[in-house]
């Protein structure tokens, strides 16, 4: 039976994600299917007129950001693989817990009481592991004993 959509009031933040990341999978399968993409692009090539230029770079802009916010909600719906305590090791790696955590993986770190997210890469000053942002600005240079997960 399909609930109402007056029946469908998330409970926590997990479920509107959860629900956000399917409406946005579903308008990648209507995409798909109508072959939106294609027929868009004939659109972005007959584009003769300013207002039809400027609808065609916002529609362009839209869908990237789509794009982006599916990544993040996709993200965000995998569960926790394992949490525990980041630690340098003398030997130059980076472990959570007891497992090795390689170069350039995406982890989640505990840092004044929220969750942030960043990438652990050697600092090519130090030949040691530091946690670097998106961008790839240094956020913690030295690891010890942080509170840390993957997903």
């Amino acid at each position: 039976m399909k609930k109402r959509f007056e029946d469908m009031k998330p409970q926590n933040v997990d479920e509107i994600i959860s629900g956000l990341y399917q409406v946005i999978c579903q308008m990648d399968v209507l995409r798909e299917k109508y072959n939106m993409d294609e027929h868009f692009g004939q659109l972005m090539i007959n584009a003769d007129n300013p207002d039809a230029r400027l609808k065609v770079n916002t529609f362009i802009r839209v869908i990237s950001e789509m794009d982006q916010i599916k990544v993040a909600l996709e993200y965000l719906n995998k569960p926790i693989k394992f949490e525990g305590v980041l630690q340098q090791m003398t030997d130059g790696t980076v472990h959570l817990n007891e497992t090795v955590i390689n170069e350039g993986t995406k982890i989640e770190y505990l840092a004044a009481d929220q969750w942030n997210i960043g990438y652990i890469k050697k600092n090519p000053k130090t030949f040691r592991g530091s946690i670097y942002d998106d961008k790839g600005k240094i956020i913690i240079e030295k690891i010890d004993q942080i509170k840390a997960r993957i997903r």
